[in-house]
């Protein structure tokens, strides 16, 4: 287990990053103020590979992601692989998705009925840079978004769609914006 708060300054991620990466485990990133950044393209970075950040990579681990202030920037955000789950919630500040969001992504195993969830409830989600944003990405997933405040702008959105099979995605509104932007 372990967690990661950003306060203030700048803390740059190169290549992949992880918050719950092995099987069981678990882990948090925190993002109060400041500027947290994965958001690096293959040229950009020392090894020539684009930046991919994982939440929730493994059977039983799970990821966490908290944007209460500040900056979260990320080239790729993948969650919920290899039967992990995820959780993204977004109160504050700024989460800013350069390439892609794949949330739940994977097949998750059979009888594990659990969610993962994307919440956002204030500060903005921008994925106006992105290919798309894609919940409930793999076979047998389950997951929602849920927007009960703030702004979400992306270019795409889709829900359900899967690698083989079918995943389950929801979508809620009680608050918030949504901008469609292509």
């Amino acid at each position: 287990a372990g967690e990661l708060e950003v306060r203030d300054g700048v803390m740059k991620v190169w290549g992949y990053g992880h918050a719950g990466a092995t099987a069981g485990a678990s882990g948090t990133v925190t993002v109060s103020g400041g500027v947290f950044s994965n958001a690096f393209k293959a040229a950009q970075t020392p090894l020539g590979q684009a930046s991919v950040f994982y939440l929730g990579n493994g059977s039983g681990a799970r990821g966490t992601l908290n944007v209460t202030g500040g900056t979260a920037a990320f080239y790729s955000l993948y969650s919920g692989l290899s039967g992990g789950h995820a959780a993204i919630n977004v109160s504050g500040g700024r989460l800013l998705l350069c390439y892609d969001l794949r949330f739940s992504l994977n097949s998750q195993a059979m009888g594990d009925e659990e969610e993962d969830v994307f919440t956002q409830t204030g500060g903005q989600v921008d994925a106006t840079y992105s290919d798309n944003v894609s919940i409930g990405y793999g076979a047998t997933r389950l997951a929602r978004i849920r927007l009960n405040g703030g702004r979400f702008q992306a270019s795409g959105l889709q829900g359900g769609k899967a690698f083989s099979g079918t995943g389950l995605a929801a979508f809620e509104a009680d608050g918030g914006t949504l901008v469609a932007r292509k």
